[in-house]
């Protein structure tokens, strides 16, 4: 059990500290001569069937407060310390107000200096305190009364402490190891040493971890965990690490951090809830310049408000208020979904407020759209289940698996272990689509699947004349209430399927059939009949208006259609033939060219009982085909099976 006390300064923090573990945490020479803490101070105490109390004691002067922020994580209780003489104090309030901001919900009170003061105040003060806690929505919190000099209800202490240790469940190594340094030095005979609080994820001697923001190597050469040597070390675990690699101390700065295999990107935006204490010094516009806290990363940033005052027509968070935001950053930093983080004054004198990470990769655009609020809102539920059960099924939508591991920080195997429990198991599916998965509820994805095919095919019965629509333009104007993402996916689907067909761009439903139009097909009649009548002697377009009266501007249009339908085919500039046509005059060329004879065009021309020019015009309509192949002034065959599939040609 991690412990963090907390309170203001010459309150006894690191007295207590001292009596409950015999470690004095005041190590800086400075610290010690001016009886107050500057810098972290972290002790341990072991039970006797070694279960761990770790304590932080955290500096309770003001000048110190970042100090204080950069350990404040990863804790099980908050001691809240508070000496008989002096009662409730600033910084009491203040280191309240950090923990609560962090996420810390459960707290124990305890009441120094009794040996100095009468015992009525110490009831007074617990009164005081309690108050204190009840503003702040703690309706439960023990309290214990001590005196370090005589250590009286030391004990008592402790064995409340032991007890409630043994009922902490350790966490599991969840996601990919994540440390942020808080301090760094070089210890003679072993090297270069960080310390910090694992946030995520599990840590092996021998691991290669990635330092950031610089992303060198490094590997570890041995660990200590809550003050004893470990092969291994978990989330939540108070570790120092002693690492090779090349680093040097000079290039290392609080607030770094180390990851493991599976590392992922830092950010210069997120987008966030943001929530200002009730006694914040000010109220914050939108863009104002903010100073933000973050494990032990101190980082200014511009505070970009989402949400607009409807009363004053601006955007504005004030004290007591809680505003959907995206923090804007001078520099990267490394965050995942439901961290939290602290908000100062851009002096770093006072803290305003805090917040919790909703979306780490916050897009630069479309910072404000209705469907980006209803993501964020998903987002704040705190959990990966809840998130999705708001995302995929509550609101319909999907989201890329591994947008979604790097935003909560998540591994794949552990994406997979979740999505295989029965909650999840026969409702989600996952797509897969140019080397991305997406998520979406199976509800959904039959919904899309299904619209995208009624669409298609509703725009098809009031187009029968059209051989398709543009995927494209498909995409843009009948399917604009679908996820983007799944359309191409959904369109693989049906043509695997054989609902549609996908040709040349074009999408169709399966087995149709363009029609004529109604305007042409009176004169196609005609045309039809005609061109049947000539059989394999293809006249002239001229020759063909002529023969059935159609106006020459008419008759392009009709070819055009018939083309689309598939029942004309264009083999010259002047000359149109049906598609059993074509078909008779490709047999008469294989009759010609079998054992792979060359056919000349006088012999083609022979065979066909027809003029030199006609010979010509058909014979280089074969070779753009690739049915034939010109050898100087005669052909071959290139391809029969061209014939079979554009004439459908009978062998």
């Amino acid at each position: 059990m991690i412990i963090a006390t907390a309170g203001h300064v010459d309150h006894g923090k690191t007295s207590l500290v001292k009596q409950l573990t015999g470690v004095d945490t005041d190590t800086l020479e400075e610290e010690q001569r001016r009886g107050l803490s500057i810098n972290l101070g972290f002790a341990y105490h072991y039970t006797e069937d070694n279960i761990c109390l770790g304590f932080i004691d955290v500096p309770g002067h003001a000048r110190f407060i970042n100090t204080m922020i950069s350990g404040v994580r990863g804790i099980d209780l908050g001691m809240l310390v508070v000496a008989a003489d002096d009662g409730v104090m600033p910084q009491t309030r203040e280191h309240l107000a950090v923990l609560r901001l962090l996420g810390v919900d459960n707290f124990l009170i305890v009441i120094t200096k009794t040996d100095l003061v009468e015992p009525g105040r110490v009831g007074t003060v617990e009164e005081q305190v309690t108050d204190l806690l009840l503003s702040s929505g703690i309706t439960e919190a023990p309290c214990m009364q001590v005196s370090n000099y005589s250590t009286e209800g030391i004990p008592d202490l402790r064995n409340l402490l032991e007890q409630g240790a043994r009922k902490i469940v350790a966490e599991a190594g969840v996601g990919v190891f994540r440390m942020s340094v808080d301090r760094a030095f070089n210890l003679k005979g072993t090297g270069l040493v960080v310390t910090g609080t694992i946030t995520s994820g599990r840590v092996t001697v021998g691991d290669t971890l990635h330092w950031t923001p610089s992303g060198n190597a490094v590997k570890i050469r041995g660990l200590h965990v809550q003050d004893r040597p470990a092969e291994s070390a978990f989330t939540g675990d108070r570790c120092a690490i002693n690492l090779s690699g090349g680093m040097e101390l000079a290039s290392i700065h609080r607030g770094d951090w180390l990851q493991g295999e599976g590392a992922v990107p830092s950010t210069t935006r997120c987008d966030a809830r943001v929530e200002l204490l009730a006694d914040a010094s000010c109220s914050l516009r939108h863009l104002s310049p903010v100073s933000v806290n973050i494990d032990a990363r101190q980082v200014r940033a511009k505070l970009y408000l989402l949400e607009l005052d409807q009363e004053k027509a601006s955007r504005t968070i004030n004290a007591g208020d809680q505003k959907l935001a995206q923090l804007i950053f001078d520099e990267p930093v490394l965050l995942s979904a439901a961290q939290r983080f602290l908000i100062r004054d851009d002096s770093q004198q006072y803290t305003l407020g805090g917040g919790v990470v909703l979306d780490p990769y916050a897009p630069r655009w479309g910072k404000v759209r209705t469907q980006r609020r209803q993501y964020l809102k998903a987002m704040a539920r705190g959990t990966l289940p809840a998130m999705l059960e708001a995302w995929l099924f509550d609101e319909k939508q999907c989201i890329e698996s591994g947008h979604l591991g790097a935003s909560w920080n998540i591994q794949p195997q552990e994406l997979d272990t979740l999505l295989v429990e029965p909650s999840f198991s026969e409702r989600v599916e996952r797509i897969n689509h140019r080397e991305l998965e997406y998520l979406v509820s199976a509800e959904t994805w039959l919904s899309i699947v299904e619209g995208v095919r009624q669409n298609l095919e509703k725009w098809q019965r009031e187009n029968p004349a059209s051989p398709g629509l543009d995927r494209r333009e498909f995409k843009q104007k009948l399917c604009r209430d679908f996820a983007p993402e799944l359309l191409e996916p959904a369109l693989e689907h049906l043509a695997t399927k054989g609902d549609i067909d996908v040709s040349g761009g074009l999408l169709s439903i399966s087995g149709h059939r363009v029609t004529m139009p109604p305007e042409y097909q009176e004169d196609w009649g005609r045309v039809l009949q005609e061109l049947q009548r000539c059989g394999i002697r293809i006249p002239l377009l001229s020759e063909l208006c002529a023969a059935t009266q159609v106006q020459p501007a008419q008759m392009v249009g009709i070819m055009r259609q018939a083309m689309l339908t598939g029942d004309i085919h264009r083999i010259s500039e002047k000359r149109f033939a049906l598609r059993e046509s074509l078909s008779s005059l490709a047999a008469a060329f294989l009759s010609l060219a079998e054992g792979d004879e060359e056919v000349s065009v006088v012999a083609y021309r022979d065979r066909l009982g027809a003029g030199r020019n006609f010979a010509i015009e058909v014979l280089e309509y074969f070779d753009k085909v690739g049915f034939t192949l010109r050898r100087d002034n005669a052909r071959v065959v290139r391809d029969a099976g061209a014939a079979i599939k554009l004439f459908g040609l009978q062998r």
